[in-house]
Formats: structure tokens, sequence, C-alpha cells
């Protein structure tokens, strides 16, 4: 019997195939300025990321793909790094027209166009990402295709517990929908939103509405755009009051040649729609010079500020690698 498995699998194996690719994000960090004096000076090597990605072809309507990630703040308990499932999804493209259904771990219908337009995750994750309002991966399934001419959809529906697992099967769910409009020539833009049912949130309950949109454009000679979010908690066992905030990033790239691109950004985010308790500023300047293909180098200044505190300001030098 084993021999005429390994017999009936040869075939449908040999019909696969199996690409490998990586991704590194190394950075030295130096802190310049801080509320906390005794911080001042603090300077480290870090990798910021590190990605190690198997695509596989099953066949014309059928891939694959698994993505193991490590970064430097994610440890074990003895201090070693700790490496995670980021991506594992089986994508069956079932109709001619482009409509697709994907299951598993990936990115929700939120950060791929803002993404592509920003261009420089290497340096610092989306707005809606970097301050925890969403998060980058979920658990679910998603379909995607056209709507009519240049207009499209993604819509997912998932656990709402980012990467981890849930355990517990609670019935709650978070619901994701988006609208992206890419017509030819460089303007992007999307509108989406999404709901996270109460017993998604944990045990006290409590229900989760994000609103977002992105205008944008992309050229050989620039790119970036503006996008706006709004996240609202309703009043659980928890917090007895509604809380609801906004968030705005602004963000742009201006190529001097085609080797080296100016690379700046803003980010305004209300206490009740991030992650610091409080207003939060952050401003991002970078010079990209790219002496590869597969290579970037990237010294960048990085100023954050909470409302009622001094700033902070990190000097970073950071290089970009694909593989």
């Amino acid at each position: 019997m084993t021999a005429l498995g390994l017999g009936l699998a040869t075939p449908v194996a040999a019909q696969s195939s199996v690409d490998w690719s990586g991704l590194a994000y190394l950075d030295y960090a130096y802190l310049l300025a801080s509320d906390d004096a005794e911080a001042v000076g603090d300077n480290s090597f870090d990798y910021r990321r590190i990605y190690l990605t198997a695509d596989a072809r099953l066949d014309d309507a059928f891939r694959m793909r698994v993505r193991l990630e490590a970064k430097g703040s994610s440890t074990t308990g003895s201090g070693r790094p700790a490496p995670f499932v980021k991506d594992a999804w089986l994508r069956w493209d079932y109709s001619e027209a482009g409509h697709r259904a994907v299951l598993g771990v990936q990115p929700p219908p939120l950060f791929d166009v803002t993404e592509a337009v920003w261009g420089y995750r290497s340096l610092e994750k989306t707005v809606m990402d970097r301050v925890d309002a969403r998060d980058s991966r979920d658990f679910g399934l998603r379909v995607d295709g056209p709507v009519a001419g240049p207009l499209s959809y993604g819509v997912m529906v998932a656990n709402g517990n980012g990467v981890r697992p849930d355990p517990d099967g609670a019935p709650g769910k978070r619901v994701y929908g988006q609208l992206r409009l890419a017509p030819e020539g460089p303007f992007r833009a999307t509108l989406g939103a999404d709901v996270t049912a109460d017993d998604a949130l944990g045990a006290e309950g409590g229900t989760s509405v994000r609103v977002s949109a992105l205008a944008g454009a992309v050229t050989e000679a620039f790119h970036g755009g503006v996008e706006v979010f709004s996240l609202r908690l309703d009043p659980d066992a928890v917090a007895e009051t509604t809380s609801e905030g906004v968030g705005v990033s602004a963000f742009g790239a201006v190529a001097v040649s085609p080797w080296l691109e100016l690379v700046a950004r803003y980010d305004y985010v209300e206490a009740d729609a991030g992650d610091a308790g409080a207003d939060a500023h952050y401003a991002l300047a970078a010079v990209a010079y790219q002496p590869s293909p597969a290579v970037r180098l990237m010294p960048n200044l990085v100023v954050t500020r909470l409302d009622g505190a001094a700033a902070s300001v990190l000097g970073r030098f950071t290089v970009h690698v694909d593989f």
C-alpha cells in the first residue's frame, strides 16, 4: 500500500513547482534624543525582519504560500530568536474573470494597495499596522475579484486574532471589506471597513468598527499619498464608554535618479485610535540608495512625540535585502 501510495503521488508532485525567496531588514539605530535622558546614546545592531518564503504553484488554479518570519523583538524565554508562521495559505483562482479565494493565514484586504503606494515597509509599516489599529495578518477566508473596469473588491471573514490561533473557537469573527480603484495611469484609491463581533475581542465583549480611505499616485518620478482611518470601540464590560479616534498618514518618495530616492512621511494618530495612550506624532525622513536591484541602503531619521511629552529622535541606517 505504501509503494502504491508513493507511485500515485509522484505524478501529482511532479506537476508542482516551488520557488524560494527571502527578505531581510537590517538596522543600526542610535537614540539621539529622548524624554528619558539616561536612554540617550543607546544604540544597537538588529534585524527588524527576516522572511523565508516558499511559493508553490500546484497547477493552473491552485497556489500555496508558507512564510516564516523572525525579528529581533520576538524571542523565546531564554532570549533566542523565535520564528513564527507569517503566511500559510492556499489560493484558488476559480474564475477566468479574475475572481479568487484564499484560505489560511494571510493579509486581510487592508494594506495591499497602501503598501504598494508607500513602497518602504523596510523603513516603517503603514499607519494602521504601525499603531496596532489592525494586524497585517489574519486567519480566515478571503475573496477578491473585479467589479467593473478598474474597480475591484476584497472581502474576508477571519478570527480577528492576527497570526495567533483561536483555540477557544469563539463565535465572534472580524469581517473585512474593501473597494479598490486602479485605473490606467498613476492614480490609486481604496475605501474599506471592518467590523469585529464582540466575542472575537475577548470574554468581556465589545464591538470594534474601522473605516479607512486612501488616495495616492505611482509614477516613475514619484509615489505617495494620504491615508485616513477611524477606529471606534463600543462599550463593553471593561470600557463603559465608547472610544473613537482618527489617524492620518501623508507620505511620499521622489526619485532623484534611477537609483536614488528622497523619502518623507508624517502620521498623526489620536489616542483612542492607537496604542500610545495619547495623541501621537510620527515623522520620518530618509535617503534610499539602490546600488543593486536586490539591495537598498537607507540612512533615516525617525521623530516621535506624544502630546505633553518631549520628542524622541532615532537615527538609523537600514539595509533592505531581497534574496
